[in-house]
């Protein structure tokens, strides 16, 4: 699809330059001081061979503006592209005077050509040329001088104008062809090559002479008149021009401290410091990347405060200014790409995966006093307790029965109750049925007695919490604050209601770890935060907070990291290639493996271990085994009650008060 399009595109282009060609060619005369038409085959075959070099595609597109004064040279030039059978190029004419039709072209430019009469003619050309939408400034650039020289100083001074500022633009691919005026058969090309001799792209130094071109005129015996163009090459052992090995030039790196990405020396350190950054996965990514190409890494760190804001294209203030003013060349630090980085910066390959989740502080202890009872479940203790109750009756009669004791149903109680614990119980009874009976009841009270004892331990060594809030809901329900960062405010603007209640509600934190810190304070409080950068926050590993994250489909976004560089970085493509070979080997996947393990190892430094367990020992305390005093409580208050009952019964009995049916009671429940 893509090779019929550029086919289509290429007949177009084709079309509109043939006719274009034809209108003008009748019109234009020769200009005196500009060079000689006859160099349309030169300047051909030199396109024709830089076009084609390096990464340049077949049938990629070259861009040609037009000089506003219209000139033979010029229509010669464009006659001999279009009469190009090999058709490698597609080409498309740029008139200043004409407004652009974005929607011929989508594709990026990958060939620039550019003819100039003076130096003064190229800041209206660059201008005409970044406004289309398929400016590409790491294209093959060639630049065309088609007035001639009179000395090599002028041509010195321009050719190095011309490169410094099309470097100040962010192109490097660049060869400039001139002419002198005593030569009218030859041209010459220059070229800048910014890192020959140890030099770095900083300056423009190093410009060599790497072609000349002669045109050979010939008449055969018809009087036909031929050229043929013979090309001559120099200094072509100083390519490529962006060479594997940098020698130690500079790449400046803004960063902001962020782990596991970014991870300062000194936790400790002020908004005001620039403290040194030797640890974390871009860091390593980027030592890796470096090492290998021999460039050496200059951070400079940005404001916490700054990196929470919202995201603009101030390049003063803005998260991305000293990219914008190009003061750095790549930014790391856990980012992300938004809408503002697609149009003023470049990213790198995505290579690990983080989201933004909401975190709270963890579920309370639940209520110790409740230890005793929560071993067995409600119908558990249901059925215990129905099954003494039932068994202490059979005792009642089973003794009454025997007449050897005259005791009554809470005596039996008693026993039965004794027994189901594995207490002792004073009764020895005569009667096989009732001895067989205890002793089917006593390995009951075994089995119930071991299962307690055994439960007992687990619930008492292994605290309980109260359900935790895992989800936006039910923060919300329970009544909770929200706190994110300023530019976080993008991802809340879902139309679900959960959402728009965040958009309207959230707090802004102008420092996320001290919004982090205070859910050790705030039971209520919800702090949205990369889940990668809590979990590896070093105040959580020296202050011990404790905290929740929401699971990753309750979360707030989920985003891939990426390294951004100032726009048409020319070293981002080599970079790009050594990302992907750190991602095949494992080594980031071992970085972050690494770095788990030390958190770990410094979290566990700071406790204790004893017994015969790897954590800290435990040590039971009064509010464990409340309960247990709870009941004792509880007992003394009801045989208090009972107390008062049996007096008030006694009393009612002498004044002869429901004398017969209180008799009995007080003989069944009390006494024998």
């Amino acid at each position: 699809m893509k090779h019929k399009n550029s086919k289509f595109f290429f007949l177009t282009a084709l079309f509109i330059l043939s006719k274009f060609v034809g209108e003008v060619i009748g019109a234009i005369k020769p200009i005196d001081y500009e060079i000689d038409s006859t160099m349309a085959p030169c300047v051909l075959s030199l396109c024709s061979k830089y076009f084609k070099s390096e990464r340049a595609l077949k049938g990629s597109l070259v861009i040609i503006n037009l000089v506003p004064t219209p000139s033979v040279v010029q229509a010669r030039i464009l006659r001999r592209f279009n009469e190009d059978n090999s058709h490698l190029l597609a080409v498309m004419v740029k008139d200043s005077k004409k407004p652009h039709r974005s929607s011929r072209v989508q594709e990026k430019a990958q060939n620039y050509f550019m003819l100039l009469q003076h130096f003064d003619d190229f800041d209206a050309t660059l201008w005409q040329l970044k406004k289309l939408p398929t400016w590409n400034p790491l294209a093959q650039i060639v630049v065309q001088f088609t007035v001639p020289f009179k000395n090599q100083t002028i041509q010195e001074e321009w050719t190095e104008k011309l490169f410094t500022e099309l470097h100040s633009h962010d192109a490097l691919k660049v060869n400039i062809m001139y002419q002198f005026s005593n030569e009218t058969t030859k041209i010459r090309v220059d070229s800048w090559f910014p890192y020959h001799n140890e030099s770095c792209p900083t300056e423009v130094n190093n410009i060599k002479k790497i072609e000349e071109c002669v045109v050979h005129i010939k008449t055969d015996e018809n009087g036909k008149i031929s050229r043929s163009p013979e090309m001559t090459s120099f200094n072509q052992d100083l390519y490529p021009k962006i060479p594997t090995k940098l020698h130690n030039c500079p790449l400046n790196v803004s960063t902001i401290i962020w782990e596991p990405f970014v991870v300062a020396s000194d936790d400790d350190f002020d908004d005001d410091d620039d403290p040194v950054v030797d640890k974390g996965l871009e860091v390593l990514m980027l030592k890796t990347i470096t090492e290998g190409m021999q460039l050496k890494m200059l951070f400079h760190t940005v404001n916490r405060e700054r990196a929470v804001r919202t995201i603009t294209n101030n390049n003063r203030t803005g998260l991305y200014a000293k990219l914008l003013t190009k003061k750095a060349d790549v930014m790391i630090g856990g980012l992300y790409e938004t809408q503002i980085s697609r149009q003023l910066l470049s990213a790198s390959i995505p290579y690990y995966q983080d989201d933004i989740t909401w975190c709270v502080a963890p579920a309370g202890l639940a209520p110790k006093w409740l230890n005793v009872f929560i071993i067995f479940n409600f119908t558990t203790w249901i059925g215990l307790i129905l099954t003494i109750l039932i068994t202490s009756i059979f005792l009642y009669y089973f003794v009454k029965y025997e007449g050897k004791y005259h005791e009554n149903y809470t005596w039996s109680f008693l026993i039965m109750f004794s027994l189901s614990t594995s207490q002792y119980a004073h009764y020895n009874p005569i009667k096989s049925g009732i001895k067989i009976f205890l002793a089917s009841f006593f390995f009951f009270g075994l089995h119930i007695s071991t299962a307690y004892h055994s439960y007992l331990i687990n619930v008492l060594t292994n605290p309980r919490y109260t359900k935790q809030i895992d989800s936006v809901d039910e923060a919300i329900t329970f009544g909770m604050k929200f706190k994110a960062a300023e530019n976080a405010r993008d991802f809340f603007m879902k139309n679900d209601s959960s959402t728009q209640y965040l958009l309207r509600e959230y707090i802004v934190c102008k420092k996320l770890d001290d919004c982090f810190l205070e859910l050790t304070k705030d039971k209520k409080l919800a702090v949205a935060i990369s889940r990668s950068h809590a979990l590896n926050n070093p105040l959580q590993l020296k202050d011990g907070i404790d905290f929740f994250c929401f699971p990753v489909e309750d979360n707030v976004v989920i985003y891939s990291a990426v390294m951004l560089f100032r726009k048409f970085y020319h070293l981002l493509p080599m970079i790009d290639d050594r990302i992907r070979t750190i991602l095949e080997s494992g080594l980031l996947s071992k970085w972050e493996l690494d770095s788990v393990k030390i958190a770990k190892k410094k979290d566990s430094s700071d406790s204790s271990s004893g017994g015969h367990g790897n954590g800290p020992q435990i040590k039971l305390a009064l509010e464990h085994v409340e309960g247990a005093f709870l009941l004792i409580i509880i007992g003394l208050i009801v045989a208090l009650i009972v107390f008062i009952i049996e007096l008030l019964v006694s009393y009612m009995i002498k004044k002869k008060m429901f004398e017969k049916y209180l008799k009995k009671m007080e003989q069944v429940l009390c006494y024998a």
